[in-house]
């Protein structure tokens, strides 16, 4: 009876313990750790919720920048962090994408994050130079299938376009010829001089050049057509439609290290939705062309849970070759 009482005893002082962290936090800055260098997208990104984040709590949010390695350095760096709240990750689908590809990815991206909500989602397209005779995809699958290696696709670092294009091809007996590029300008040029005749592009800078008639879009990775482009497919629809792909946005979220206080992820993903309301952010985002996506730290690990699964499954059919 009494060892009953003593451990009856220690977790009523856990549990008020947790309930004085939840309370209490945060009393000192979060840090929102992100993966690339100062001045990239992902980083102009997390300083503007940072900012707007700060403004819902009492502490600042501060941004740590940690880049290398694709972001991994980062993701590292946050899951073998302490789960008390004061370390996050601002972090993408590449949570998803990241295990096909990298085999030094030991991370499970389920287990090793609790999430504390989505943010952004970032519509995807597939482009092509105006010289290019391929008005969609249609066009394109059927001239690439008549002519082996002639189709040059342009890549740059590994996303969920690149799991895409490699399964296009498996499942319509297509033979492309994969390039791969260091920046995002210098496929954009490629594409415009003729020397590639697809690549993943992103709204805010193609839509100057599709303006202006120099780039086409073909198709879009989103779950509804885009107002800006109302006559481009998506690609669960059209040509693509066959491959069942269940195309979405590029999603972006805040994760934590699993193991969180759960009032304290109630807290932040609370304050995290009422800072996507603010001017500053909704403003960014509508010049950035990206749509705002609040969701519950529930829906988000779902988001997780599923893209992990889906991407995996495609991957072993397309057998994606890891590299180091």
């Amino acid at each position: 009876m009494l060892r009953l009482i003593a451990n009856m005893s220690v977790c009523g002082l856990l549990w008020v313990a947790g309930l004085v962290h939840a309370q209490q936090y945060p009393i000192k800055p979060v840090y929102l750790v992100v993966g690339f260098a100062t001045g990239s997208g992902s980083d102009v990104s997390g300083r503007a919720l940072a900012d707007a984040w700060s403004r819902k709590l009492p502490q600042k949010v501060i941004v740590d920048n940690r880049p290398g390695d694709a972001g991994m350095i980062a993701y590292n760096h946050v899951a073998k962090s302490a789960s008390d709240g004061y370390t996050l990750l601002f972090s993408s689908d590449a949570l998803a994408i990241y295990p096909l590809f990298f085999k030094h990815y030991t991370l499970d991206s389920v287990k090793a994050f609790n999430c504390v909500g989505l943010t952004t989602d970032v519509p995807i397209l597939l482009a092509t130079g105006a010289q290019s005779p391929f008005k969609d995809m249609a066009e394109l699958i059927s001239y690439a299938r008549a002519n082996p290696g002639k189709v040059n696709y342009g890549l740059l670092g590994y996303g969920q376009y690149n799991v895409t294009l490699a399964y296009m091809a498996k499942q319509f007996d297509l033979k492309m010829v994969e390039v791969p590029y260091k920046s995002a300008a210098d496929t954009r040029q490629a594409a415009l001089r003729g020397d590639i005749q697809l690549y993943p592009e992103i709204l805010i800078t193609a839509l100057p050049h599709v303006k202006s008639g120099t780039l086409r879009i073909l198709t879009l990775w989103n779950d509804k057509r885009l107002p800006e482009l109302p006559d481009v497919p998506t690609v669960n629809e059209g040509a693509l439609a066959p491959l069942n792909l269940n195309g979405q946005a590029t999603w972006n979220n805040v994760s934590a290290p699993a193991g969180m206080p759960h009032n304290v992820l109630v807290l932040l993903n609370r304050s995290l939705n009422e800072a996507m309301d603010s001017p500053e952010f909704v403003e960014l985002n509508r010049r950035f062309n990206v749509a705002i996506h609040k969701s519950t730290p529930e829906e988000c690990d779902a988001q997780v849970k599923t893209d992990v699964d889906k991407w995996a499954a495609i991957g072993r059919q397309v057998g994606i070759k890891q590299v180091d």
